[in-house]
């Protein structure tokens, strides 16, 4: 999460959101669903740690991930959300 947006003020309020909705689905769906809220404080140095991480925690079958508009970059390299789909173990869903 990058900061203030209409979504949640703090990573706290985004968490809590967060847990609602699992709840909501998880009470709707009949079905076990959890969540983590996983930060990256400089995204530019440590984003692949983080998503690394996330991926690798036992209790994890699916990676939920924003993604960008691709520019020049992603036609020569692979955007972070394209390599950890390609060779990640778990299910990725990139949303854009």
């Amino acid at each position: 999460m990058s900061g203030p947006s209409a979504v949640a003020r703090n990573p706290e309020e985004f968490a809590a959101k967060l847990d609602q909705f699992a709840s909501e689905k998880r009470e709707e769906l009949k079905k076990a669903i959890g969540t983590k809220v996983m930060l990256s404080h400089d995204p530019t140095i440590d984003i692949d740690d983080v998503l690394h991480k996330a991926s690798s925690e036992p209790s994890a079958d699916l990676v939920v991930m924003a993604s960008h508009v691709p520019g020049m970059k992603e036609h020569v390299f692979a955007s972070r959300a394209g390599y950890l789909a390609s060779h990640s173990d778990l299910s990725v869903m990139v949303v854009r």
